[in-house]
């Protein structure tokens, strides 16, 4: 694996890229484009040898986008995006607008109304849901923790 050639590319990555795994990769992978052998550049890197070649291999196939995550396996997510779409249009309004006799939205209601709207999923799920969601603004829900 000679990845001497690309070494100006993966510095270019380490300084650059946004994704912080895939400089993290980068830089682990410059150590082999210096000269390092793979055994050492682990060492030093701190990761498993196998790694350093596995995204070396990637690297060398796909570029910047073979350091990037791939997919993983396990169940698919309970909430799919247009459930996330309703929990981010209910959270920007208020319960009063979904017949709900309270001004502030509960985990409980939000689950009830998914529920209502073909998405049975537990309280857990959608509390979830909230602490870890990437979409919209900070929103007061009682029942979070």
């Amino acid at each position: 694996m000679d990845l001497a050639p690309h070494l100006a590319t993966l510095r270019h990555v380490t300084r650059t890229d946004p994704d912080p795994r895939v400089r993290h990769r980068a830089d682990g992978l410059l150590l082999v484009a210096g000269g390092m052998s793979l055994t050492n550049a682990a060492q030093v890197f701190g990761c498993a040898r196998n790694s350093l070649r596995t995204w070396g291999q990637r690297f060398l196939a796909a570029g910047r986008d073979g350091l990037a995550d791939r997919g993983r396996r396990g169940c698919p997510p309970k909430l799919d995006a247009a459930a996330r779409e309703l929990l981010e249009t209910a959270l920007t309004a208020s319960p009063l607008d979904y017949d709900y006799p309270v001004t502030i939205w509960t985990v409980a209601d939000l689950t009830d109304l998914l529920d209502h709207r073909g998405w049975p999923v537990s309280t857990a799920t959608v509390s979830r849901a909230l602490q870890c969601r990437p979409w919209g603004t900070a929103t007061a829900v009682r029942g979070t923790t």
